[in-house]
């Protein structure tokens, strides 16, 4: 017998979580993965619904070496962990048929196909089974507008919202962002979306339809550009315009940024002009250590631009300076860097690795960090999302291998028979 809607309202008040009363059918790809891992960490009934082949999110690197191809991504294992995990062929009628079952016990559904998806499973027809539906759709330019049909990757996502155009080598060629994150801010907003839509329908009753467009996306979270102006960059262009034309520019997107250390590199802009005092600060310390050269000492960094216009500081000068600067650094570790940048008031960090960020004293003391069996191999995750003063989050599962969770879901909430689940899978339905 299927769940009743008492059994299904104790079973999942009982959860833990903030999201516990929910339930999600997840359809997205690697392109969406993060809005139901989101969900799932803050208690929401995760489904991940996959093709009888597995997901394409299952062959993106990067890949353990500890598991067999299929489930080695660890694409995967962060991206579908917090979820079970089910079949369903979803370009066949009985699949779709089953996909409506399963939306009628479903409050949110995540996709990643957008038009491509097939009709009989787009919103208009879902909603017809379930008014109360919050469909999620993640695609690359969303579904309106004269872009709607246009396939995009990682790359046109970042290419078309313009962040490509202001991060350039030294002949002008736009350069790719190195990990991506475009589809991770989009299923992010889908995530976010969902919850907005959620709340409405506490009023009206009515389920929507989300529309996320990854090119958007990522357009808005690189919006940082107008705060420029904030920060002194009065006149910020994404030209990079030299120090002789632009002379009150503080010089940090075109000067060295990152400097070594005994131990790897320490991320700290030199500012000068309207935030130049921090680099005052800097020399302030340096003085002390006898590290500054002669002639550099008595500098206001934040009069340097004035200094630099009229001729009585040289681009020669200011290269020494830096040059100091590199060398005082490689006599420290990071960790003594940050120390010193903490105890003097310098804006700077240290360029963490994975592996430091995994054993660093801070994020484990807030436990941002959690270990599960992933089918008899260790994964180490991302667990909570914040830290909250009543329980909000859902103890975290591992990714399900393939159809793990097929039985368990299919039997509690459509009612099948195991002789019924058995024909499904050899009819590849399941």
């Amino acid at each position: 017998m299927p769940e009743t809607s008492d059994d299904r309202g104790q079973a999942r008040a009982a959860g833990a979580g903030f999201l516990a009363p929910y339930r999600v059918l997840d359809l997205t790809d690697e392109r969406g993965l993060l809005a139901g891992a989101m969900f799932g960490r803050l208690g929401a009934d995760v489904i991940q619904v996959e093709p009888p082949s597995g997901s394409s999110a299952r062959n993106v690197p990067p890949f353990a070496h500890d598991a067999p191809p299929g489930e080695n991504s660890l694409y995967w294992s962060a991206y579908a962990s917090g979820k079970r995990g089910i079949t369903c062929s979803l370009d066949r009628a009985e699949g779709h048929s089953l996909l409506h079952r399963l939306v009628a016990e479903a409050d949110v559904l995540f996709e990643s196909q957008g038009s491509a998806l097939h009709p009989e499973l787009r919103f208009e027809s879902l909603k017809r089974t379930n008014s109360r539906l919050v469909h999620v759709t993640v695609s690359p330019f969303g579904s309106k507008g004269p872009k709607a049909e246009y396939a995009g990757s990682e790359l046109i996502a970042w290419a078309a919202a313009g962040p490509l155009w202001p991060n350039r080598d030294d002949h002008g060629k736009p350069l790719r962002i190195s990990a991506p994150q475009a589809y991770l801010h989009a299923a992010a907003d889908a995530a976010s979306g969902a919850l907005l839509a959620l709340f409405a329908r506490n009023k009206t009753r009515r389920g929507q339809h989300v529309d996320v467009s990854a090119q958007q996306s990522a357009a808005l979270a690189t919006m940082s550009a107008n705060l420029a102006a904030a920060v002194g960059h009065e006149n910020y262009s994404f030209d990079t315009p030299s120090l002789k034309d632009e002379p009150h520019l503080s010089a940090t997107r075109r000067r060295l940024s990152k400097w070594q250390a005994k131990d790897g590199l320490v991320q700290m802009y030199l500012y000068m002009g309207s935030e130049g005092r921090f680099s005052n600060k800097l020399f302030v310390w340096m003085r002390r250590q006898g590290a500054v050269p002669s002639g550099v000492a008595d500098w206001d960094w934040a009069e340097l631009p004035k200094l630099l216009e009229d001729g009585r500081v040289s681009e020669h000068q200011v290269d020494e300076a830096r040059t100091a600067i590199a060398a005082c650094f490689a006599r420290y570790t990071k960790r003594e860097i940050m120390e010193i940048a903490v105890a003097e008031g310098i804006p700077m960090a240290p360029a963490l690795t994975v592996s430091e960020v995994r054993q660093s004293a801070h994020f484990n003391a807030r436990g941002c960090f959690e270990t599960l069996d992933e089918g008899g191999r260790p994964r180490t995750l991302p667990g909570r999302l914040a830290l909250t003063s009543i329980p909000s989050h859902a103890a975290l599962r591992p990714a399900p291998r393939l159809g793990e969770h097929n039985e368990e879901v299919y039997r509690a909430l459509l009612g099948l028979a195991p002789e019924d689940i058995t024909r499904l899978k050899k009819g590849e339905i399941i």
